[in-house]
């Protein structure tokens, strides 16, 4: 199999058999890169884990349409594609996120959107809550007012990353609120994830 990891790694010893796991990623504001992350854990899960992934668009994007066109060269009318062994599901609602936990899925990893439908909701459902924002001083209110909204009970055991790391301002959000603030490292390409951002992917994920 081609791997998709570059440089060398260590296959991992999730058992396959494990219960599905559901990660919620949960983009505040846009362009915070939220969909990049996904795809980026995706791919660490399924090639450097061994873990069968799924990863489902529950935003307004549309981000997943336009991936599936560059990779076919036509419009998806089927709400579905594989790429890197890694399945996508486009455009699901919660109807649709049932359906795909009953699969054979030993992780699904939700795109959500701040504020989009049942985005709330189905984060709080999740083992894994992942909060992706920006950290520009005019991205800021964005994340304070959603951190203290959801109060620190309801996060405790979240991390907030951001690819728009500033030092100051985490330091300010992990005091307030309680939760853990990391810098997402460069990746040009998510698809192909460079050796030296594993560990990383794994300290975040905790897989």
């Amino acid at each position: 199999m081609h791997s998709f990891v570059k440089g060398k790694y260590k296959k991992g010893t999730i058992s396959q058999a494990s219960p599905c796991r559901v990660i919620g990623v949960m983009s505040i504001g846009r362009a915070v890169g939220g969909t990049h992350f996904c795809i980026m854990l995706a791919n660490y899960l399924t090639h450097v884990r061994g873990l069968s992934v799924a990863v489902g668009e529950y935003n307004g994007h549309k981000d997943f349409d336009r991936i599936a066109y560059e990779i076919t060269g036509k419009c998806n009318d089927n709400d579905y594609f594989q790429h890197c062994d890694i399945d996508f599901y486009q455009g699901i609602d919660s109807d649709e996120l049932t359906k795909i936990v009953n699969k054979d899925y030993n992780i699904i990893i939700l795109d959500l959107e701040c504020g989009y439908k049942n985005s709330l909701s189905e984060f709080m459902r999740s083992s894994i809550k992942i909060i992706v924002c920006g950290m520009e001083l005019w991205k800021m209110s964005a994340i304070t007012l959603f951190l203290k909204s959801m109060g620190k009970d309801n996060i405790r055991d979240a991390i907030c990353i951001s690819l728009s790391y500033n030092k100051n301002r985490a330091a300010q959000i992990a005091r307030e609120y309680a939760v853990r603030v990391l810098r997402v490292p460069f990746e040009a390409d998510p698809f192909s994830v460079s050796s030296q951002n594993l560990l990383w992917l794994k300290d975040v994920s905790g897989l």
